[in-house]
C-alpha cells in the first residue's frame, strides 16, 4: 500500500523540530498501519495534530486537489469561522471551540492526537526528576526556565526542538510532575497520566488561551487558569503539589478510545 500523505507544520531551522508537530507522523503510522511520509498541503490525504486547521481551508490549498483531505483532531489557533468545504472531510477536532467555529455537529468527536503519545512511546520506567519543565519552542532560549530549574530541586528543562523524539519522551515521562507553556507539554502530560500545570508567561499565540481552553474542552480539565511559578518554588520544594492538575486525568482513556475510532477507515492498511 502507498504511503500515508500527512501534513504537518515543520520549523524553517531544520536540524530542530516542534515536538507537538512532529510526532503526529508516528502516530498515524501506528494507527493507520502504513508507512506515513510528509506531503504538502495541496495534495496531502490528512491533517492532524496541531493548530493547522485554518491552513487546509485556504483557496490556494484546495486548488487541483485530486482527492479529499481527512481532519483527524486538527485544531485553530484562534476563534476564525470555516466555511465548509466539499474537498475537507472532518472526522475528529482538537476540541468543542474548534468544532464550534466549523458548524460541526455537537456529536462530532474531539480529542488530540498527541493523547495517543504514551501508546506509542513507553513510559520510563522509574521516576528520575521531580519536576520537568516544558517552555514552548519559541522560548527554549528565554533565561526565565534556566531561572526556574535553578530554584526547583530535582527539575529539569525538557526541550521540545530536539529531534531525537524518543530521548524526550523518555525525559519527559521519567517526571513526577511537569510545568508547561506548550499546549503539547500538557497533552503528553497528561497521555502519561502526569500531574501538570499551565505556565504563566507573556502571550506567545495569536489567539493567546484559544487553543488551550479548546483542548481542555475535550478531557474535561477543571483548572483552566495560568499560574505564576514563582511564587510557588518554596511551595513545590518542601513536596506540594496543590497547584499540578490531574483530577482531569481519569478522563484520559476514554478520551484515547474515542480519538482511535474517529481515525478515518479510508486511510487504515
Amino acid at each position: 500500500m502507498n504511503p500515508l500523505k500527512l501534513y504537518w507544520w515543520k520549523p524553517t531551522d531544520t536540524s530542530k523540530i516542534n515536538l507537538g508537530d512532529e510526532i503526529g507522523w508516528a502516530i498515524c503510522r501506528e494507527i493507520s498501519q502504513r508507512d506515513v511520509v510528509l506531503a504538502d498541503l495541496s495534495e496531502c490525504e490528512l491533517i492532524s495534530i496541531g493548530s493547522i486547521l485554518s491552513a487546509v481551508y485556504r483557496r490556494s490549498a484546495l486548488t487541483g486537489r485530486q482527492g479529499p483531505c481527512y481532519v483527524w483532531g486538527s485544531g485553530l489557533m484562534s476563534p476564525d469561522f470555516m466555511k465548509p468545504n466539499d474537498n475537507i472531510i472532518i472526522r475528529s477536532v482538537r476540541g468543542h471551540l474548534t468544532r464550534c467555529m466549523l458548524e460541526t455537529p455537537g456529536t462530532l468527536p474531539v480529542g488530540d492526537a498527541g493523547i495517543l503519545a504514551s501508546d506509542v512511546w513507553q513510559k520510563a520506567a522509574t521516576p528520575t526528576h521531580a519536576v520537568g519543565i516544558i517552555p514552548h519552542w519559541s522560548q527554549i532560549e528565554s533565561p526565565l526556565f534556566t531561572e526556574l530549574a535553578a530554584k526547583i530541586k530535582r527539575s529539569t528543562i525538557i526541550d521540545m526542538t530536539n529531534p531525537d523524539i524518543a530521548e524526550t519522551m523518555k525525559q519527559l515521562s521519567s517526571c513526577e510532575a511537569i510545568i508547561s507553556t506548550s499546549l503539547h507539554g500538557l497533552i503528553l502530560a497528561d497521555s502519561y497520566k502526569i500531574p501538570n500545570v499551565w505556565m504563566k508567561t507573556k502571550d506567545i499565540h495569536k489567539g493567546k488561551s484559544w487553543k488551550f481552553y479548546d483542548y481542555f474542552s475535550s478531557v474535561g480539565r477543571d483548572r483552566f487558569g495560568q499560574v505564576d511559578i514563582l511564587k510557588h518554588v518554596d511551595a513545590i520544594n518542601k513536596g506540594s503539589r496543590s497547584i499540578f492538575s490531574d483530577f482531569h486525568q481519569k478522563n484520559v482513556d476514554a478520551l484515547k478510545a474515542s480519538v482511535i475510532k474517529a481515525f478515518p477507515a479510508e486511510l487504515r492498511a
